[in-house]
């Protein structure tokens, strides 16, 4: 790929006036250009429309005006007009950093991912207390993968869609974003694409910015929110309510090291079990059915070309404890309790190989890489 021109923007703002020009600005300052910047102004009641009204003269920008409210409902609208091969999903607070799309065209030349994602890391001049917080935090859950792991996020990884490329026909394959949601819809997408076999890729070196929006107290009563749209969440996929331990609090704490932390993560937790708990008073059942969406998954685990290893007449697969990413040239594998497997370039070259069935000269090494996978019982022989 010589360039990103195969690559289009999308961007979903709502009461965005404080970061939206930031957000443009730094994805029209790309050395490589988009084929197309489409935003979606969600009913924003601020000046984001008339900032964005400064950006209308430009050929390759469109913005839509969409008048149901809700996060699913732009994104979907705004994929929707995407006629590239990939789509770059992208928050109106995310500043992309000054050579993100040099390592996007390298990355994707090289890979052809299904979902590639980098870092996102907090923008400040000053350091505070609720950036801190937020950086650290996501640091501890995703287990330095930079993808969601953590509690209830264990069944399947989480793509952090304020930033993410994704191949443009997965959306359709899958069916896009759940409208019903009005949080974790990206925790929803990334569920059933992982349901799908899709693997998510990561480049550490796609770095973009979070830009400063909330206080305090709004991050707090965001807490309350993700509570009310999880328990819709968890009704149509049949889970349960999760308690966090006392043991992850104490990991938390020796992880960041600060007591006031640990305090700010019990009162979101609390704030959150409040609004979770209120949401699942208020749902309405006959219209969000229980397990609707596990109901109409078919899916065969392990059962498709790269969880199965054939080697010498045997044939190996993918326990369902774990997963696997391609993190910056290597291949992680990371299990349900957070054991991590990391392996070196050249293990994970060798790996790759055995995964597309091509004849490898290096027989000792493929069969040095799947007793160490065995032993770790990340894969089993069939019988």
């Amino acid at each position: 790929m010589d360039s990103t021109s195969d690559i289009s923007v999308v961007i979903i703002a709502r009461n965005s006036a404080l970061t939206i020009a930031a957000c443009l600005d730094s994805v029209l300052a790309q050395d490589l250009g988009f084929a197309k910047i489409i935003i979606v102004d969600n009913c924003s009641q601020d000046e984001t429309t008339s900032i964005l009204g400064q950006y209308s003269h430009l050929k390759h920008i469109e913005i839509i005006h969409e008048k149901r409210i809700g996060r699913s409902v732009a994104r979907n609208r705004g994929i929707s007009l995407v006629q590239t091969d990939y789509t770059l999903l992208l928050d109106s607070d995310i500043q992309l950093g000054q050579d993100f799309c040099l390592h996007l065209k390298e990355y994707l030349g090289k890979y052809n991912p299904d979902i590639l994602i980098g870092r996102v890391v907090p923008f400040t001049t000053q350091e505070n207390f609720l950036d801190s917080y937020r950086s650290r935090f996501k640091s501890f859950v995703s287990n330095d993968t930079f993808v969601s792991l953590f509690k209830r996020d264990n069944i399947a990884p989480v793509v952090n869609t304020a930033t993410a490329v994704f191949r443009t026909s997965l959306f359709s394959e899958v069916g896009g974003f759940d409208e019903r949601l009005s949080r974790s819809e990206d925790r929803d997408l990334s569920r059933r694409l992982f349901y799908a076999h899709k693997v998510i890729t990561v480049n550490s070196n796609l770095v973009s910015f979070s830009l400063p929006t909330r206080k305090i107290t709004d991050y707090l009563m965001r807490s309350f929110d993700y509570g009310l749209a999880n328990a819709n969440y968890d009704r149509l996929w049949g889970d349960r309510f999760e308690h966090y331990s006392l043991g992850s609090l104490l990991d938390f704490y020796k992880f960041s090291q600060s007591l006031h932390m640990v305090l700010f993560f019990l009162v979101n937790n609390f704030l959150y079990r409040v609004g979770y708990f209120v949401g699942w008073l208020f749902i309405k059942k006959k219209l969000v059915p229980s397990k609707e969406k596990l109901s109409k998954l078919k899916v065969k685990l392990n059962m498709v070309k790269k969880n199965i290893l054939k080697f010498r007449g045997g044939i190996y697969y993918l326990q369902p404890m774990w997963f696997y990413f391609f993190i910056d040239e290597r291949i992680v594998f990371v299990d349900r309790f957070n054991n991590k497997i990391t392996l070196d370039k050249d293990q994970s070259k060798t790996l790759l190989d055995l995964f597309d069935e091509k004849k490898s000269n290096r027989e000792l090494k493929c069969e040095a890489l799947i007793n160490i996978l065995r032993k770790n019982q990340v894969y089993k022989r069939m019988l």
